[in-house]
């Protein structure tokens, strides 16, 4: 799979069980992304790396109101192939703006499925039931299982790549060339060589979204 993609992907599995919602609309219900938990996993795996266009956007009458259908264009950087996707958001209490973006994100994580993107979803390896009822994310849960354990909580730690940008500023390395490149490549490869850093795989993605990132510079 894609670096790029597999980065997305581990952010997203990262955050389950609170980043997933089941469409109840459908028969029988089934379990997804979030749209708005795909795009936050794109902008911090691939910053700059990824964007989309509205290629079209109406209000349409439908059986229980008024209902916003969206079309979009998708991209990754490096990547040609464009994919497109559809989406809808109802419109609620006369909202049509809320309606719009709901249809808009929705056709975002439908295109991005072109590329493999959220595709535990499209396997069916999702389970809604299991996320908890405080409403946690994945993430949160494990914080709140490594503050119990004395541990700093993944929430507040993103220490992997922080401390590489602190170590690159002290040495005046700028963060658009290849030496920053080379030196987070290095880092990246000592990560996948610890067994304690490569449990945490929102650490992993993160390193791994700014080493993509500098290659897009480079």
């Amino acid at each position: 799979m894609n670096e790029q993609v597999q980065a997305v992907n581990d952010l997203l599995q990262a955050g389950e069980p609170g980043n997933i919602k089941e469409d109840t609309h459908k028969n029988p219900p089934q379990s997804g992304y979030r749209p708005q938990s795909v795009i936050d996993a794109l902008n911090e795996a691939l910053w700059g790396a990824w964007g989309f266009e509205e290629v079209s956007s109406e209000i349409v009458p439908g059986e229980k109101g008024a209902i916003a259908v969206a079309q979009v264009r998708v991209w990754l950087a490096g990547v040609e192939f464009r994919p497109v996707g559809w989406g809808q958001g109802r419109v609620t209490s006369g909202d049509i703006g809320d309606a719009r973006k709901s249809a808009q994100t929705d056709a975002i994580k439908k295109a991005l499925s072109y590329f493999s993107i959220g595709n535990r979803a499209h396997l069916g390896l999702l389970d809604a039931k299991k996320a908890g009822s405080n409403g946690t994310s994945g993430n949160q849960q494990r914080s709140q299982e490594s503050a119990k354990n004395g541990d700093t909580p993944l929430s507040q730690d993103q220490t992997v790549l922080n401390e590489c940008k602190r170590i690159a500023k002290e040495k005046g390395i700028a963060r658009n060339g290849a030496e920053w490149l080379r030196y987070l490549e290095v880092t990246f490869k000592a990560i996948t060589t610890d067994a304690d850093l490569l449990a945490s795989p929102v650490k992993l993605a993160s390193l791994r979204g700014e080493v993509l990132r500098a290659k897009a510079l480079v």
